[in-house]
């Protein structure tokens, strides 16, 4: 009557045992042998396995080999790796002790594959005849030490992003919708109508102070963009999968910065103390008056982590080409003024507040009109002949309210992709 040997698993738990109690010595058939705790989490349980495995020092890492015993299937291990690489090694020291880490599972292929376990064949030569005895490939698989400290300080500089892009968006919310009602409550109070001023009168203007809040609303949200943009490059190196999603922000970042230039020239334009017959020429530039406070909203940046580091300047126009979007149709750059309509019955043009056209000049045709498509909140700014008095604050009310509208889109949006990413790390921590 021969001798029952355990099963397989019965086998494995006793050389887990021993291995643990004696410092990751083991005597039996393993006596002598280099030889690790390998625990992977299971493929369709989700459950960790260990299993004793012989390894081989490969500089920093450590290389396992699927060999089965020759078997002609890969061991269960060698799946789970492939199904989630994150694992843990059980290893000992030199002081007789078991040290345990983290590690990330990563199977070479071809010539180094082949080197490697070449390698392995002459210091083992066991290896040799599992190979020769199955028609698979014997995998090779280095277990890169993963340092979770690194990782936990990592997830906490995410997490610390993920809530400063939520407060920086809600104080930009909330200072957009402050803008937005003082703009109507000023524009309703000096009944500033087309109906309400004389024919021939000044355009109307913008209270300074009120003028001054806005300028400050565009410098802080371009800076919240700008510091985004230094940091989406770090968030492509942690969350691949995120790039198309980034590439859209940037490209959106784009589009709010033309629309911020075209809002901030129709600002000049409506600012006191600036003459309506120079504004054509006039871009960006503040008014000459004394700086106020300035406004901290989306300029700040949280501890670990910043949001890049560039700090815009108002004064510096910014040129950037608006881009088609999905939620927005695209505008070139021309001219604004009082938008036209042709009358049906004369084929002449009449204006209406509020509506947007661009006069083309046609050569032999006093000024026909033809319709042009726009892009995220922008304005079309230029051609002084085709004014009237309340052109521009129309104008201006309205494309406050489209970038209010565009921006709502464009932070849902940036919320929807990148917070989920940003916050989920904590789990490997």
């Amino acid at each position: 009557m021969t001798e029952q040997q355990p099963a397989p698993s019965d086998f494995n738990q006793q050389v887990i045992a021993e291995f643990r109690a004696n410092g990751g010595k083991v005597a039996g058939m393993f006596e002598g042998a280099p030889l690790i705790l390998l625990t992977t989490t299971g493929a369709r349980s989700g459950r960790p396995h260990t299993n004793p495995a012989v390894y081989l020092r490969d500089g920093a890492r450590v290389l396992v080999f699927g060999s089965n015993a020759g078997r002609p299937k890969n061991p269960d291990w060698y799946h789970n790796l492939r199904s989630e690489p994150r694992c843990t090694v059980e290893i000992g020291t030199v002081d007789g002790r078991v040290e345990s880490y983290a590690a990330r599972a990563e199977p070479i292929e071809g010539e180094e594959r082949d080197r490697l376990y070449q390698i392995q064949c002459e210091l083992d030569p066991a290896f040799t005849a599992y190979q020769a005895g199955t028609s698979r490939t014997i995998p090779v698989i280095a277990l890169h030490r993963v340092d979770l400290s690194a990782g936990a300080e990592q997830s906490r500089r995410n997490h610390a992003i993920a809530q400063f892009l939520v407060r920086v968006h809600d104080e930009l919310r909330g200072e957009l919708a402050a803008i937005r009602k003082d703009v109507d409550d000023y524009f309703a109070d000096q009944h500033l109508t087309e109906k309400a001023l004389p024919s021939g009168s000044r355009r109307p203007r913008l209270d300074r102070k009120l003028a001054q809040h806005c300028l400050l609303f565009c410098d802080a949200l371009h800076g919240h963009h700008t510091n985004e943009d230094g940091a989406f490059a770090d968030f492509e190196k942690q969350f691949p999968e995120l790039a198309p999603a980034l590439d859209r922000l940037r490209r959106e970042h784009r589009l709010v910065a033309q629309a911020v230039t075209d809002l901030q020239a129709l600002l000049t334009r409506l600012t006191p103390g600036t003459d309506p017959l120079e504004a054509d020429s006039l871009e960006t530039a503040a008014p000459e008056t004394t700086t106020p406070e300035p406004l901290t909203v989306g300029t700040t940046t949280p501890e670990p982590h910043t949001f890049g580091t560039t700090t815009p300047q108002r004064d510096t126009p910014r040129t950037t080409t608006p881009e088609p979007r999905a939620f927005g149709t695209t505008a070139q750059p021309g001219t604004h003024g009082a938008p036209a309509t042709e009358s049906p019955s004369s084929g002449t043009t009449t204006t209406r507040p509020g509506a947007h056209q661009t006069t083309t000049a046609q050569p032999g045709a006093p000024g026909t009109t033809s319709p042009e498509t726009r892009a995220f909140g922008t304005t079309t700014i230029g051609s002084r002949a085709s004014e009237t008095n309340a052109a521009d604050a129309e104008t201006f009310r309205a494309e406050l309210e489209r970038l209010a509208s565009s921006l709502e889109e464009h932070f849902a949006y940036e919320e929807a992709q990148l917070l989920p990413a940003l916050t989920r790390t904590l789990k490997i921590s």
